[in-house]
């Protein structure tokens, strides 16, 4: 439910925002990548219950970003990488030096939202080094008001 309302207010707005989705387990699975919104199904939109590699994900938000730079109408976009996690992982120290580095200008926001996850120090970490803002969420219900919110800032 979430996800299908999240997903419609762009849609009910005529906008023409892109979204490329991962998910992140112990691999990345590429959901959509570079989609329009309106044509986003959520019911492909999966968790995994299986380890969490914030290597493996951010490793993959670099291909995406290099790969949408290629792209000619990739200029009229912005950015915004919001990283939900309800777990704490290694710290990527490779990539996450080289996303705030060499991509910060192709980054207009970070967002960080943590559902329930008791051990936050990684995740603190992370949106530290990406300049980011935090969103400690308590209960699963409230993510909606957390997108509604990031989608306005935006």
């Amino acid at each position: 439910m979430l996800s299908v309302y999240c997903i419609r207010l762009p849609k009910e707005a005529n906008t023409d925002d892109r979204v490329t989705i991962l998910v992140v387990a112990d691999y990345v699975t590429r959901i959509y990548m570079n989609q329009e919104l309106k044509g986003v199904d959520v019911i492909r939109i999966r968790r995994l219950d299986k380890g969490t590699k914030f290597a493996e994900a951010f490793s993959y938000v670099i291909r995406v970003i290099q790969q949408l730079q290629q792209d000619l109408s990739y200029k009229k976009f912005q950015n915004v990488i919001i990283l939900m996690s309800d777990r704490e992982a290694n710290y990527s120290d490779s990539e996450l030096n080289t996303l705030p580095t060499i991509y910060r200008g192709a980054i207009a926001k970070f967002w960080t939202v943590v559902l329930g996850a008791k051990d936050r120090n990684v995740l603190s970490l992370i949106n530290k080094t990406m300049h980011g803002e935090y969103k400690n969420i308590k209960e699963s219900c409230d993510l909606v008001e957390a997108y509604v919110d990031i989608a306005q800032d935006n």
